[in-house]
């Protein structure tokens, strides 16, 4: 391999370790911001939106949304201990006429109204993300 190229290579190599330690540090950003929601309202069980660059636009540029400020919060049934995600009876809204979970679903969407810019850099493209108590799914997501 000539001297350039092995210079390319070092490139790709640096270009993928500073995604990863961006990718790394904004997720533990979202954790520490979301540990005292979840602290604060124990019936929220995890939070879920979607991020993604649309497709099309009708003719006009498309661009990079993470949809934070319209997560879906998934709260626990009321009087319950019930503190996983899998729970069966667990209701997911982004709106509710309750309000301890107005209260709930407002401080979540507050807290994740982050520069797009940061979650994109955080999760990626085309995503789904949940964060619970536990950690953070991303997933890939499907979309128009």
């Amino acid at each position: 391999m000539s001297e350039v190229n092995e210079q390319f290579e070092e490139i790709k190599k640096l270009k993928k370790q500073y995604e990863d330690a961006v990718k790394a540090v904004g997720r533990e950003g979202i954790s520490k911001l979301l540990a005292p929601l979840f602290e604060r309202y124990p019936r929220v069980l995890h939070v879920t939106w979607t991020q993604y660059t649309p497709y099309f636009n009708d003719g006009e540029p498309c661009e990079f949304n993470a949809n934070g400020r319209y997560a879906d919060v998934t709260f626990s049934p009321a009087e319950s201990d019930v503190m996983t995600k899998e729970s069966a009876k667990a209701e997911t809204r982004w709106s509710s006429k309750d309000p301890a979970e107005q209260e709930a679903i407002k401080a979540f969407h507050d807290a994740l109204g982050i520069d797009d810019s940061v979650m994109l850099a955080a999760f990626g493209d085309h995503v789904e993300v949940t964060v619970d108590r536990n950690g953070i799914e991303v997933v890939e997501y499907e979309h128009e």
